[in-house]
């Protein structure tokens, strides 16, 4: 049966009816909802928490001087299935009644991986033990010398032998109001350090990226203290070619075999001594003018808010950035 062109918009037309009924009841009224519009409007416009996540603070580890472990996880419900155990599994621990355990105590399960030196710290001796944190447990039932236990929060998969203590009292710290970073800040001649590791090992670090920073209690540094992170302008550059910064002098360049742009190139230095009988000698550069040059200040890249302090160390979460920062940057207390 052949439908005339007439037939086919009527169609088309009551397709579209339907369509856009089906689209208005949808939407939500006036105050009983947010569109999509307008949650698009609200991520484009940089809202974000007050606050650091949970898991920004208590899964970042950190590097202490001392530290002791009374309990370790030691087995499962379901040890025979598998060996590494997540949120919502339940674990045995090695303390119960005669340890003064008790129903509904929450701990944190903590993995030390080893001594901390570190490449970057001026500081003498070693910085502590690196401990990874790698989630919390609350007690449902206890026995006389074991406990039952859920994990209720895994940063990394738990397994046997994690050591388990008390949670640390760490509050959420507030994030600064968005502003500019002043990255031609003066010193204002606080306690200096580095950042000597980062978690997951990291090398290129980012907002939200977990440090390690080699001040601590030692140094009067306390939670929610806030740091710049500097770099210091002098020094090598990324790239080098011969002796030069990414673009060579006049002799080389990169102009071509006809159009060499000589010794009037854009790309040219200046002769170095003009006034002393010598206008075609030999040209400044760029490494000459560094050298005798006075000193530069140090660039501001970026800012760490401190969450949690140890004895020799530090850790805290990086929240502004103008660009990347490295493990060995150096950081200064702001007043």
């Amino acid at each position: 049966m052949l439908i005339s062109p007439t037939s086919i918009r009527i169609l088309a037309l009551i397709a579209f009816c339907a369509c856009s009924l089906a689209f208005v009841q949808a939407q939500p009224a006036s105050g009983d909802g947010v569109t999509e519009n307008q949650q698009v409007s609200r991520q484009s416009s940089g809202e974000r928490p007050s606050t650091f996540y949970y898991t920004d603070v208590h899964c970042s580890g950190l590097i202490e001087y001392q530290a002791s472990y009374d309990m370790e996880v030691v087995g499962a419900e379901r040890e025979a299935q598998r060996r590494v155990f997540g949120q919502g599994d339940y674990v045995y621990v090695s303390g119960g009644a005669q340890q003064g355990v008790r129903v509904g105590q929450e701990f944190a399960v903590v993995r030390p991986r080893g001594l901390f030196r570190g490449g970057y710290t001026k500081k003498k001796s070693f910085l502590g033990v690196y401990t990874q944190e790698v989630g919390k447990l609350r007690v449902i039932k206890v026995q006389n010398q074991t406990s039952l236990a859920e994990i209720e929060a895994s940063c990394e998969v738990i397994q046997f032998g994690d050591f388990v203590r008390p949670v640390p009292l760490r509050a959420l710290p507030q994030r600064r109001a968005d502003s500019n970073l002043d990255r031609f800040a003066e010193p204002k001649g606080g306690q200096q350090g580095r950042i000597v590791l980062a978690r997951g090992a990291r090398e290129l670090l980012a907002t939200n990226d977990v440090v390690h920073i080699d001040l601590g209690f030692e140094d009067g540094v306390k939670v929610n203290d806030t740091l710049s992170v500097t770099r210091q302008t002098k020094g090598r550059t990324l790239t080098n070619f011969r002796d030069d910064d990414i673009v060579v002098a006049a002799t080389g360049g990169f102009q071509s075999d006809v159009f060499k742009g000589g010794k009037f190139s854009n790309q040219a230095y200046r002769v170095r001594n003009p006034d002393r009988n010598q206008p075609g000698g030999p040209t400044t550069n760029f490494p000459d003018v560094r050298r005798r040059r006075p000193p530069i200040p140090d660039r501001v890249i970026g800012e760490i808010i401190i969450t949690s302090v140890q004895e020799r160390t530090s850790t805290g979460i990086i929240q502004r950035v103008i660009e990347e920062i490295h493990p060995g940057d150096d950081v200064e207390r702001q007043p």
